[in-house]
C-alpha cells in the first residue's frame, strides 16, 4: 500500500533551490512507491505568500492535509 507522505521542507529565501530540492525529495519518495504531498509547490501556483491572509489560508490548508497524510518527512 502506498504511504501519503507530507513534504516539509523550506519555501521561503532561495526560492528557486528550495523548490528543486523539494522536487528532488519528491522523486525520491515516488522511486521508493509511495505518494509525496507537497503543497508549498503547489499553493503558490495560484495564491501569494507574500500576503498575510493567503499565507495563513495556505497554512491552514497545508495543517489539513498534513492530518490525512500517513507520515512528515523533513
Amino acid at each position: 500500500m502506498n504511504k501519503l507522505i507530507y513534504v516539509c521542507s523550506p519555501y521561503r529565501g532561495d526560492i528557486r533551490t528550495n523548490t528543486e530540492q523539494t522536487k528532488g525529495y519528491c522523486r525520491k519518495i515516488v522511486q521508493e512507491g509511495d505518494i509525496p504531498i507537497a503543497p508549498h509547490l503547489l499553493f503558490p501556483q495560484f495564491m501569494d505568500d507574500s500576503k498575510a491572509a493567503e499565507r495563513e489560508r495556505a497554512m491552514e490548508m497545508n495543517l489539513e492535509i498534513m492530518r490525512h497524510c500517513d507520515e512528515v518527512h523533513v
